[in-house]
């Protein structure tokens, strides 16, 4: 065996182990090697680095042999040995050195591993890539839909007029008031006025937005269109709302309580379903309305949700 294959063979393992050490470094690091596969890796390493050693031993107990045409590689050649110390070998060695530090930082998603070359996350920022987030987390919000409060009536025309009967205030006549007056009175309506207000808004999307995105970009917009809806109904219901009539309660005072039950069970016709649409603010000056005694009224179990 001459001299340049013990030195093809000494690159050829010295490579092997530079990219092992790479691997086992990875592999250290990341969540995708199972122990097994550290310790296989561990092993090749081990043994690719005995096998550069004993290449290496070989190497510098070789003797030249006494001829020189044989074993020996030609003069034109310009590979450098790696054992030599001219200077043309050792800006070569730097050069190898420098690769496999770039390597093996690269591989080493973006760790400094290697301290003598100086190479640091911060220098090389613009290789590190930024995590990015592709699924939008939906922010948590409390607006409710005050259309599931109010009667919803389909019509086909712009405008128009929406009968209401009046309950009946008269009682059925005697048979001898029938005998006067056999007609008994007809029934009453209340005629609600009505017309349709068109609310439009669009959104521009390509299909390449599509096509491209990480996650259902239709129904994300399609979401959102849905949330734009409800705001829409809750303007124009508010609007219908402040024009009621006002009444008013007292906080503070003793008759804060009768106020508010003064409200359900006089003021409103209890025919009707009451439903309370407050702010955060009027709805805590409910629940921590107490007695004198110092128990909330409404409310006692601070544990469970208030009604």
């Amino acid at each position: 065996m001459n001299k340049k294959i013990l030195e093809d063979k000494f690159r050829e393992v010295s490579s092997k182990a530079s990219d092992l050490a790479v691997k086992l470094q990875n592999a250290v690091i990341s969540d995708d090697f199972k122990p097994e596969d550290v310790a296989s890796i561990k092993n090749d390493l081990a043994a690719a680095k005995k096998q550069r050693d004993d290449l290496d031993g070989l190497l510098k107990d070789f003797k030249e042999p006494e001829n020189k045409n044989e074993g020996e590689e030609p003069k034109d050649d310009k590979k450098v040995n790696i054992l030599d110390n001219s200077k043309e070998a050792k800006k070569a060695a730097a050069v190898e050195k420098a690769k496999k530090a770039i390597n093996f930082f690269v591989h080493g998603k973006g760790k400094a591993v290697d301290d003598a070359s100086g190479v640091t996350s911060t220098t090389v920022s613009p290789l590190i890539p930024e995590e990015i987030i592709y699924n939008p987390q939906a922010e948590v919000n409390s607006v409710v839909d005050l259309s599931a409060l109010v009667t919803k009536t389909p019509v086909n025309t712009e405008k128009g007029t929406y009968p209401i009967l009046k309950r009946a205030d008269d009682t059925f006549p005697s048979v001898a008031e029938l005998k006067d007056n056999p007609d008994l009175a007809t029934p009453e309506f209340n005629d609600v006025d009505w017309s349709v207000d068109t609310h439009r808004g669009a959104i521009a999307i390509s299909q390449e937005s599509i096509d491209d995105s990480q996650v259902d970009l239709t129904g994300l917009i399609g979401q959102n269109i849905g949330e734009k809806r409800v705001n829409t109904f809750n303007a124009d219901i508010s609007a219908v709302l402040k024009a009621f009539t006002a009444k008013t309660a007292t906080f503070g005072s003793d008759t804060s309580v009768d106020d508010i039950k003064h409200i359900l069970n006089v003021d409103l016709d209890p025919a009707y379903n009451p439903s309370i649409v407050a702010s955060q603010s009027f709805f805590n000056a409910l629940d921590t309305l107490k007695d004198k005694n110092g128990q909330y009224v409404f409310h006692q179990d601070v544990t469970s949700a208030s009604k």
